[in-house]
């Protein structure tokens, strides 16, 4: 946290928060473009977090780049409207 220890840094500070306050709002006049929390991303991990638990987690760090890619895979597929099983069959394809 900032310290103010004058009323020029305060009225400076003010100033900027002035110049910013549309910015800082922008979430409230445009709903549908700026998200007011981040429950997007917290549900898009949501089930990576579940299977790491029910799994018990990898046994090495290969392991964990592995569940970590395919994961993305999967999700990033999903996220996009696409077949993950296919989109994982054209990367094989393609660096085969």
């Amino acid at each position: 946290m900032t310290r103010v220890v004058n009323s020029t840094q305060a009225s400076r500070m003010a100033a900027k928060m002035l110049r910013s306050e549309d910015m800082m709002w922008k979430f409230l006049r445009k709903p549908e473009v700026i998200e007011t929390t981040n429950n997007l991303a917290e549900r898009q991990i949501r089930r990576y977090v579940i299977y790491r638990k029910n799994s018990f987690f990898t046994w090495s760090e290969r392991g964990e780049r592995f569940v970590e890619r395919m994961l993305s895979i999967f999700l990033t597929s999903r996220l996009n409207g696409q077949n993950p099983f296919q989109k994982l069959k054209n990367l094989v394809a393609v660096t085969a």
